[in-house]
Formats: C-alpha cells, structure tokens, sequence
C-alpha cells in the first residue's frame, strides 16, 4: 500500500496507527454503556453495521486524507465489541 500512495512515508504511517489507536479508545466508554443497557444481539447488530462497511473500505483508500480516516473509524466500529465479548 506505501507504493500506492505516493505521499505516504514512515511518518505517516506512524501517524495512521496512531489515529486507528485513538478511534479504539475514545470509542470504549460509549459501547459499554449501550451493552449495560441493551441485549448482546442488538450491539453486534450495531458492529455488524459499522465494522463491516469500513473493514472493506479499507481496502479500497487511495489518498493519505483517507488512509487516516477510514482506519480511524474502522477502530470506533470495532471498539464497539470488546465491552460486549466482556
């Protein structure tokens, strides 16, 4: 993919793992709450909804603007299951 996108250095890869990071953990607190409150099904619905979109996104990003948003709102959907698994 860094052969791809002709401005994606190092740097910058660093800079996208960094964001995915943030988008995992900013995203805990809100799905562990909707899990306290609704039924297992109805939160993996909601992964289902949000990861799988941006899961097959990422495979289809060709510039560094959406290298840093797609990864970073891949991370929020998945964020979404681990306080359900828990």
């Amino acid at each position: 993919m860094q052969k791809d996108i002709s401005d994606l250095d190092d740097q910058m890869m660093d800079y996208i793992f960094g964001i995915a990071a943030i988008g995992y953990a900013l995203s805990q607190l809100p799905p562990g709450w909707f899990s306290d409150r609704s039924s297992p099904q109805h939160e993996l619905t909601m992964v289902m909804i949000i990861l799988i979109p941006f899961a097959a996104a990422t495979r289809t990003v060709f510039t560094t603007i959406s290298m840093l948003i797609v990864p970073f709102l891949d991370d929020v959907g998945m964020s979404i299951s681990s306080p359900n698994v828990t």
